[in-house]
């Protein structure tokens, strides 16, 4: 009897996993994740673009940052429903420790091999920090998109080819990944104008979203 039972409830279990309900949400959550790999390649090229051009790259890293702890508790409740979760960091921590790389790429000690040897040092350390101590969510992928930007930053071309390859190779760590290549057709197309818009609407826009979807979920759905 009690194998029975639980054959009953095992197979409730199924049916509610498979239900229309449960399908729906999953498919939104797919499209939702897709979007945010979508939106590296454009976020790393936009902050090579902003790391080369502006007058202060102390408050440009500041200003970053404070974007980062400010998101930290609405990604905590948008992706688990709690505002407080130390299991992992929100993706805007990978572009501050991309900036930090690329600060330390600027400088050289006038040595060629030391100066790819220190690069690489630097790359390897960043990349283990931010998967294995800082715990940021597609970390790896964005410093590796950040890095390569970087290094090809004087032929666009050359960025978007080589930008794509690198999302390729980073299908390594997860498939969803391949997607991300088409954005930058969005890349291959910039004209090099600063846009229109308010500098606080577009730092506040992604954490706010974040904030809305915790909430919407959380206490009102």
């Amino acid at each position: 009897m009690a194998r029975h039972n639980f054959g009953y409830f095992a197979h409730e279990g199924l049916s509610n996993m498979f239900s229309h309900g449960f399908m729906t949400f999953a498919t939104i959550a797919l499209v939702i994740r897709l979007i945010s790999v979508c939106a590296i390649p454009i976020y790393a090229f936009l902050l090579v673009e902003g790391f080369q051009r502006t007058s202060s790259l102390k408050n440009y890293f500041l200003r970053v940052a404070g974007v980062a702890l400010l998101t930290e508790l609405p990604y905590n409740l948008a992706m688990g429903g709690k505002w407080i979760d130390m299991s992992s960091r929100n993706p805007v921590f990978g572009l501050v420790v991309g900036m930090l790389v690329l600060y330390f790429f600027r400088y050289s000690t006038g040595k060629k091999v030391m100066d790819g040897l220190i690069k690489v040092v630097i790359f390897v350390m960043a990349i283990v920090w931010s998967n294995f101590i800082l715990k940021i969510t597609d970390g790896s992928a964005i410093i590796i998109v950040v890095t390569a930007l970087y290094a090809l930053r004087k032929k666009r071309g050359w960025q978007v080819f080589g930008g794509c390859i690198v999302m390729v190779l980073c299908t390594a760590f997860s498939p969803l990944y391949a997607a991300a290549p088409i954005t930058f057709l969005v890349i291959h197309f910039y004209n090099e104008e600063p846009g229109e818009g308010n500098r606080l609407t577009n730092y506040l826009a992604y954490p706010a979203l974040l904030l809305f979807i915790g909430v919407m979920t959380k206490y009102i759905i």
